[in-house]
């Protein structure tokens, strides 16, 4: 039978769950003007849902944070092409993507898994055994032309986690993994 692995648990383990310098946002579907209030000298690490957005994410950000600043995707994110462009394709941000990967901030090393479990991909809770979709590819192959990449319904699917990425970030060690999903 197949079981996630113990991915998940990295950051309780190593007692940085109150690391001295990191802020913590998420969900502000839009209203950047309180990262203002962090720390100065704190990294400050959002956890998706940036949506709706109608410019780069860059230009909405408070003078200073820009520098400091790391982000994942959350499913909202997805919504609407774009969206996704005023995010995942602002050149400021290049480099400050956690999603999919462990990046190297300061001391710590920090794993970043954006987006949300969508039963048909892949929903670990509920399907003990290995996914149907491993990956995007996979699922995208199953679709009619008209609802693959470009159409509305897949472009959503892109916000889904998906059992290859986790299975990637399993592979690599991390003091800290920040998720959009909530663990339950």
């Amino acid at each position: 039978m197949w079981r996630p692995g113990p991915l998940g648990v990295a950051a309780a383990r190593h007692g940085v769950l109150n690391h001295p310098g990191i802020t913590f946002a998420g969900d502000t579907h839009g209203c950047l003007d309180h990262l203002i209030e962090a720390p100065p000298d704190d990294i400050i690490i959002h956890v998706g849902d940036f949506a709706p957005v109608d410019r780069p994410v860059s230009e909405l950000l408070p003078p200073g944070v820009l520098e400091r600043f790391y982000f994942i995707p959350g499913n909202h994110d997805y919504d609407r092409p774009a969206y996704r462009e005023c995010l995942l394709e602002d050149p400021a941000l290049a480099g400050r993507c956690l999603h999919g990967c462990v990046l190297q901030i300061g001391k710590l090393r920090v794993a970043g898994l954006g987006g949300i479990f969508k039963q048909r991909m892949w929903y670990p809770q509920k399907r003990l055994t290995a996914p149907e979709y491993p990956a995007p590819e996979d699922y995208i192959r199953t679709l009619p032309k008209k609802d693959r990449p470009g159409a509305g319904s897949s472009r959503r699917m892109r916000g889904a986690i998906w059992y290859s990425m986790w299975a990637q970030l399993a592979c690599d060690r991390a003091d800290l993994l920040v998720t959009h999903e909530a663990p339950t």
